[in-house]
């Protein structure tokens, strides 16, 4: 499915681009501050280990494949990806937004700086990041949403 290779292509694009960037960590010991850690990208969900904390995935960026439409077989399909980013920061003046923040755009300058990933997906407008606005310190998180068109797929057959 051509979907799920755009989100396989979204992932090794996103690590490519956070390499050498660190964030804070989640420590289950909040008196200890762990040292800054690399940002984890997973496919669709966060993995389930039965710990029930989020923060054991964090910092995090979720590819997320959302829906996709075609309504002509000559247009290109149109797909929603979404990224869910999620930090743990213990920093007492509240303030872990900012690197949610500086992640959105991060990502938002680099897709259409490039515009064609894989040689053949494009990002398209509308972008649109959301943070969540609940005080649930020690977690920051936000979301992108993104659209892409795919590939048209024609028939073999010139005649139909």
């Amino acid at each position: 499915m051509i979907a799920l290779d755009l989100q396989s292509v979204l992932i090794s694009e996103f690590q490519t681009l956070f390499t050498g960037q660190l964030f804070p960590a989640y420590s289950p010991n909040t008196g200890d501050i762990p040292d800054p850690v690399p940002l984890n990208i997973y496919p669709q969900a966060l993995p389930q280990e039965g710990t029930g904390d989020l923060g054991v995935y964090a910092p995090y960026l979720v590819v997320q494949l959302i829906s996709g439409k075609q309504n002509d077989e000559t247009e290109p399909e149109d797909v929603k990806v979404i990224l869910n980013i999620g930090i743990h920061s213990y920093d007492e003046q509240n303030q872990g937004h900012i690197y949610v923040l500086n992640i959105i755009e991060t990502v938002r300058q680099h897709l259409f700086l490039k515009r064609t990933f894989g040689n053949k997906y494009f990002v398209t407008l509308p972008f649109e990041w959301k943070l969540n606005d609940d005080d649930i310190w020690p977690y920051f998180v936000g979301s992108v949403e993104t659209n892409w068109n795919l590939p048209v797929i024609m028939p073999d057959d010139p005649n139909l």
